[in-house]
Formats: C-alpha cells, structure tokens, sequence
C-alpha cells in the first residue's frame, strides 16, 4: 500500500493521542479509510467503532500523516526530521473521548478504489 500505520503515542490521553500514518508513494488521501477496529484470536474483527475518511488530499512520499482523536483545525508543516518532507495533521473530532482506549483495539487502514453511498 502507499501508505502505512506506524505507531499510536499517548493512546487514552485525550488531548495528545494521535496515530502516525507513513506516506510511502505519491497517493491520494481519499482513497483510504481508517478504522478503530477490534480483533479476535489475533484477526481482525467487524466491530468497527470509528472510522475517518479524508477528502481529496495529495500526499508524497516520505510525508507523514498524523491523525489526532480529538478536534482541531486540519494543517501541515515542514517535517521537523527532513524540511523537505511535509507532516499532515488531521482531527478526528472527538470531543470528551478517545479512540485508541482499549486493550483490544486495533488500527485498520484500508485503501478503497471505489465506493457507493446512499442516504437512506
């Protein structure tokens, strides 16, 4: 995949916890989603708690994607390790809970090439 899940830092403090997102190739945001997930037996599971899903958004690779639970305005800014990379910042938008708070949590990334909503 073009982009993988590095690490989750501060996982159940609210106003830190965030998960790092490695840009791996040139890609577009919009064609992943991010899942809280569960696992069973070391499988993933389908109780899927929170899911994000980014609009159109170019990323290059080497970048970094940083997606905190909390809100926040979404932004970006010189790598502090490279300036020549670029670090992305997202909000979940959760305001009094986290996401990454249980012992049996599991970070999903999922690409997508295509998808169909409907309001129902």
């Amino acid at each position: 995949m073009d982009i993988e899940i590095s690490h989750v830092k501060d996982k159940g403090d609210q106003e830190e916890e965030r998960i790092f997102l490695k840009v791996n190739s040139d890609c577009n945001l919009n064609r992943y989603i991010l899942f809280d997930s569960t696992f069973e037996d070391d499988e993933v599971s389908n109780k899927h708690r929170h899911s994000f899903f980014w609009k159109p958004y170019d990323v290059k690779q080497g970048d970094l994607v940083v997606v905190y639970s909390k809100e926040g305005k979404q932004g970006a800014s010189p790598s502090l390790k490279d300036k020549t990379k670029t670090t992305h910042f997202f909000y979940w938008g959760m305001d009094e809970q986290t996401i990454w708070n249980k012992g049996g949590d599991r970070a999903l990334l999922v690409h997508v090439d295509d998808f169909h909503s409907k309001n129902v």
